[in-house]
């Protein structure tokens, strides 16, 4: 709820008083109602901004577009300003110019009618870009916006059920309902009329009657497991076998009969195989001589050698990927040697 005073005579984009009209005898005040409605923003596709304007003390309703957007001076592109958004304009005090037959808003009958609707509809527009950013920035996406408002679904029908069974609930006009404090705003005539100041320090305040609330839920707690070391796998240099178990059954299992284990990583001796146990992983050796590389009994995987790779020469005689001497002068070779020329 954003209490607005509306100036009917002077033009926002030349008054100097344009934040905060001073001239009591051509304005009047009126309040701003905005909300998201989680039934529209589930079964309307996109649920764009809706306008309404009810006018006269009864709170009769003289005005509804679907999409607002582009009269309110809002992007009107993609699904900005949607989720269900809802602007009420309310004036209680009967100060709208009305048609004849009563049934319709007529700025046209007004001596300044294009300048009362237009700092009506850019004041509106501006209380709406406020709140949009505001939960929008809460929420971090639209989607995350738009799925928190259709989450209320539920709350609504509650709602809609109290009203039915006869439970009182304050009106619009007497009710305490949430609104911001600190409010500054500041004109930009070429991108948009009013726009709130970004580095303000708004306070959103909480309202007593506001039934519905949008928060966003708190992350919950990550549980932090222990880390367990994965089992070491050894593989034999010459043979390519592997074993690794974490089981003391298993090794007792496949070790053979002439075979003798020592722990903590001690040097193996054994006719055959060897078992040896390393912070509890078990690796069966070859008997097989690994060059005297002991690299095994560490439990650490050998290293491998260094091969030279082998040279591959040309037909030229000259080897592969090499740089070849620039020939200095050519000479041609009898017809014995198939008139191939040689680099000297």
């Amino acid at each position: 709820k954003l209490p607005l005073i509306v100036d009917r005579k002077n033009d926002y984009q030349t008054a100097n008083d344009w934040h905060l009209p001073q001239d009591s005898e051509c304005t009047y005040p009126c309040n701003v109602y905005i909300g998201f409605d989680p039934v529209r923003a589930t079964h309307q596709k996109g649920g764009a901004c809706s306008l309404l304007i009810f006018s006269r003390i009864s709170g009769r309703l003289f005005l509804h577009e679907q999409d607002a957007r582009g009269a309110l001076h809002i992007t009107n592109s993609g699904t900005d300003y949607c989720q269900g958004l809802t602007v009420l304009v309310d004036d209680h005090q009967g100060n709208l110019p009305l048609t004849p037959t009563k049934e319709d808003l007529a700025f046209g009958l007004d001596e300044y009618g294009d300048i009362h609707k237009r700092n009506l509809y850019t004041w509106v527009g501006a209380f709406t870009r406020l709140y949009y950013k505001h939960f929008k920035d809460i929420f971090g996406q639209k989607r995350l916006l738009g799925e928190a408002v259709r989450s209320m679904v539920g709350r609504v029908e509650e709602l809609r059920n109290e009203h039915i069974h006869k439970v009182h609930h304050p009106s619009l006009f007497a009710g305490d309902y949430s609104t911001f404090h600190d409010l500054i705003f500041r004109r930009d005539l070429v991108t948009a009329p009013i726009k709130p100041w970004e580095k303000a320090n708004v306070k959103h305040i909480i309202g007593t009657d506001t039934r519905i609330r949008l928060e966003k839920e708190k992350p919950k707690p990550r549980i932090q497991l222990p880390r367990q070391s994965a089992p070491l796998s050894v593989s034999n240099g010459r043979s390519g076998t592997a074993v690794t178990t974490t089981s003391a059954t298993a090794a007792a299992s496949t070790q053979p009969a002439n075979s003798a284990a020592t722990l903590n990583g001690g040097a193996a001796s054994a006719a055959t195989d060897t078992t040896t146990r390393l912070n509890g992983v078990i690796m069966l050796d070859g008997s097989e001589d690994d060059g005297g590389n002991d690299s095994n009994d560490s439990g650490r995987r050998p290293k491998r050698r260094r091969r030279t790779p082998a040279k591959f020469y040309e037909p030229d005689g000259f080897p592969k990927n090499s740089p070849k001497p620039k020939a200095t002068h050519t000479r041609r070779v009898p017809p014995s040697n198939n008139h191939r020329e040689i680099a000297k």
